[in-house]
């Protein structure tokens, strides 16, 4: 009896010690605290449960010990009204801890109107990739404060675990069958991602950071990622734009003859037009072959290329004449 008596005299304590011992200190979404919330409803419940059904079995044990050597016991059958009562509270219990947790679940699949989407995959160096609208693709998850945020994990050929401990997250997705929850964070912060990929030989962890930006921050953030002017070299970026807007399929970076004439040396070659003119290359040419490509025309070409005025910026298209002048001044370095 003493036993027990001191046992429950410690379930206080257990239930305060949760910041610093057995749940994590942060809870970084409000959907965490309801989370944190029924944990500690489930775990005090059956905590007080379990002691009690000790105490009662250890009173009854007592109330029913022979008295004296020649003492029998009561044979008394079963109260069926006793077993029903029990069944009854064990069901209403039952049933309303089912719709507390149905509701908590449907709450975590269901995403509010207006959710931003971002796409969890594992890329092919084993490391996390998030993709965000506008073919943004980072190793690190990036979330705006108290902007609810949906984060779908797909698994290629194994099944991937995704884990964000401060926001009380665990999804697992299986090859074909992807896995979606939403977010809310609700402070600035950085959050410790963890997961792992299952593999024939084991299992292999990864591991990543969340970064919660404020409203603003995040918005600059994105336009950073989304702007390559912003996040690279100009030569670098003005590679990537070429590539982006298809000028490749027409024009080669090799030396060879294409659709139209290969960008390799262009910039200082003279050409000749289709009209009989001659002109030197330079950022001017450039600019007017994007923006009105009709009005020069190199001769032995079609005129098929169509004119980017309106769908790219000056900033883009220095930076491409950039990178046209760095392949031309390797080629005349070789």
């Amino acid at each position: 009896m003493k036993r027990v008596i001191r046992a429950m005299s410690l379930l206080p304590l257990a239930a305060g010690a949760q910041a610093s011992t057995w749940l994590p200190a942060v809870a970084a979404t409000t959907r965490a605290d309801r989370v944190d919330a029924h944990f500690l409803f489930l775990l005090l419940l059956t905590g007080s449960v379990f002691f009690l059904v000790l105490f009662a079995v250890d009173l009854l044990l007592f109330a029913n010990l022979r008295k004296a050597p020649d003492q029998v016991g009561d044979n008394r059958p079963n109260s069926v009204w006793h077993a029903a009562l029990v069944g009854l509270v064990a069901l209403v219990v039952a049933v309303l801890l089912f719709g507390a947790g149905a509701r908590a679940y449907l709450d975590q699949q269901v995403a509010p109107i207006g959710t931003q989407q971002i796409d969890v995959t594992v890329g092919e160096a084993g490391q996390w990739e998030f993709h965000y609208p506008g073919e943004v693709t980072t190793d690190t998850l990036h979330i705006a404060v108290e902007q609810p945020t949906r984060l779908v994990l797909h698994a290629d050929s194994e099944p991937v675990t995704l884990v964000v401990p401060a926001f009380r997250l665990r999804e697992v997705a299986l090859p074909g069958v992807p896995a979606a929850t939403w977010i809310d964070a609700r402070e600035p912060g950085r959050h410790f991602i963890v997961g792992e990929r299952a593999r024939a030989a084991g299992t292999a962890g990864l591991q990543s950071w969340a970064v919660v930006h404020e409203a603003d921050g995040f918005t600059t953030w994105l336009a950073s990622q989304t702007d390559i002017l912003l996040s690279m070299p100009p030569v670098e970026a003005g590679r990537v734009l070429v590539e982006r807007n298809g000028c490749l399929a027409c024009h080669s970076v090799d030396g060879s003859k294409l659709t139209g004439p290969s960008f390799l040396g262009v910039v200082g070659r003279q050409e000749t037009l289709t009209d009989g003119t001659t002109v030197v290359v330079d950022a001017d040419y450039i600019r007017r072959s994007i923006l009105e490509p009709a009005g020069q025309v190199v001769a032995g070409f079609p005129p098929i290329m169509p004119s980017f005025q309106g769908k790219i910026r000056d900033a883009e298209i220095d930076a491409i004449f950039q990178y046209f002048q760095s392949i031309s001044d390797a080629r005349e370095t070789r």
